[in-house]
């Protein structure tokens, strides 16, 4: 392979990345390939759990194996990014066993009462979100809970990094570009008919 054309096929690369890169990106987030691809889906549907206020068990997220997955996703996002200090210091000895919202719900008043109890009522987004020590799915004795964070700090932590994810790649882009660009135009200066046009003409040498 010459350097002729080695040059020519990282034209092409550098010309064709940047679409290609988007039209990717935005195909995979449309079908949700990233989300699934880092967990974020099942954080997201794990944060809809905690937020429904239908009780046991969709409401109540244990590290089993029936919620193992929905749980790590949840508890890697909480445990990263919790400032409770009492979070913090039970994480340096144990695990958390169970996930869940405390306190009531709020009741929606002026609504039919037959409606489902998750049509009437809701948690807020201050409601504190714990994390509970030795809880199992069959009984047991649960040891301590700490509050970890509030429903609200879940949801930003999982818009924030859905942002970063979309920061990046614009990043990629922009940087892919401008390579584009001024590759296209040290072609451009370098060819044939600019050369010509950069030349002077015949008739200016009498």
């Amino acid at each position: 392979m010459t350097r002729a054309t080695v040059k020519r096929l990282f034209q092409g690369f550098l010309i064709l990345a940047s679409p290609t890169i988007t039209i990717a990106y935005a195909g995979g987030e449309y079908f949700g390939l990233w989300d699934r691809m880092t967990g974020r889906d099942l954080a997201m549907d794990g944060l809809r759990r905690l937020r429904s206020t239908g009780g046991f068990p969709t409401s109540y997220i244990y590290n089993d194996p029936q919620d193992r997955a929905v749980f790590i996703a949840v508890e890697r996002r909480i445990s990263e990014y919790t400032t409770d200090v009492a979070t913090r210091e039970a994480l340096h000895t144990a695990r958390p066993t169970l996930i869940a919202t405390a306190g009531s719900p709020i009741r929606i008043d002026g609504v039919p009462p037959y409606w489902p109890q998750e049509a009437r009522f809701f948690f807020s987004n201050e409601h504190p979100v714990l994390y509970v020590f030795g809880a199992k799915r069959g009984g047991g004795t649960p040891g301590n809970a700490t509050r970890a964070c509030t429903l609200a700090e879940i949801e930003g932590w999982l818009t924030r990094e859905r942002d970063n994810r979309r920061l990046l790649l614009g990043g990629i882009i922009v940087a892919l570009m401008s390579g584009a660009l001024a590759v296209l135009r040290q072609a451009v200066q370098s060819s044939p008919i600019s050369a010509a046009m950069a030349s002077p003409r015949s008739s200016d040498k009498t």
